[in-house]
């Protein structure tokens, strides 16, 4: 401890500088998530649809059967509402509650990132400017409201750095796999991680080790496509089909 205490000591003044910066602007980027998360309208023009979703979920309804389009229409996966779903249950189906599941994975992605730097750098204050630009880039960008960025965002995250941190051991790359496909259900373009994954693994790790990934992934795909064609009928026309029909209508809209 006294050891821990005279190295702050010796630390320059730009490790002060930029570990206050970092914790100001943290301290700033909170106090606005805690503004917007208590705003008591809504704060886009569609933020109010994962909340139709949800309420069909807590109803027992299904929101992808024909009876229920298009009002239950969604170009998103089901993941976010059905991570939403329990607090949801508990607490009502809210803005205010959707809003804060969008910050906690915020959150998750700052420590996340934050924690990969110092892992790389072992420097304090570089990891809390990591975590520092993550809170002003995900609130900023892509915004505290009702919809599933952040969740896949974070997904998106950990499923390439899980096994990169963990120098792509077997497990890893078996978690990666799997967050990159709850990724794809959240927002369709997340899967994108598993495609940077199995390139690195192929081209600098080991391309048996790409094989077996890549085989384990579409097996898992396999079994939740057919699984959810089963069960939600037109989930992957809302997912899919809505999203390639909206890019090939307007090159401006493909290239954004």
């Amino acid at each position: 401890m006294n050891n821990f205490f005279s190295s702050l000591k010796s630390r320059p003044i730009s490790f002060w500088i930029l570990l206050a910066g970092a914790f100001l602007s943290i301290a700033w980027s909170l106090y606005f998530a805690r503004v917007i998360i208590t705003t008591p309208y809504q704060i886009g023009f569609r933020e109010g649809t994962p909340q139709v979703l949800t309420s069909m979920l807590l109803n027992g309804e299904n929101p992808y059967a024909f009876e229920n389009q298009p009002l239950s229409y969604n170009a998103y996966g089901i993941s976010y509402n059905l991570v939403v779903l329990p607090f949801a249950f508990l607490f009502g189906n809210t803005l205010h509650i959707h809003r804060w599941v969008t910050f906690l994975f915020i959150l998750a992605s700052a420590l996340f990132g934050g924690y990969v730097v110092f892992y790389k750098s072992r420097k304090y204050p570089l990891a809390a400017a990591c975590s520092a630009f993550f809170l002003i880039a995900f609130t900023g960008w892509g915004g505290i409201g009702s919809a599933p960025t952040t969740m896949g965002t974070f997904l998106f995250l950990t499923s390439i750095f899980i096994p990169y941190l963990r120098g792509f051991d077997k497990n890893s790359v078996t978690v990666s796999a799997v967050l990159a496909l709850i990724a794809f259900h959240t927002k369709a373009y997340f899967v994108l991680s598993f495609g940077i994954v199995i390139t690195y693994l192929f081209l600098f790790v080991s391309k048996r080790k790409a094989i077996h990934y890549g085989i384990f992934f579409f097996f898992l795909y396999t079994i939740a496509f057919a699984s959810m064609r089963l069960m939600l009928p037109l989930y992957f026309t809302n997912i899919i089909h809505g999203n390639v029909s909206n890019t090939y209508r307007t090159f401006k809209h493909l290239y954004t």
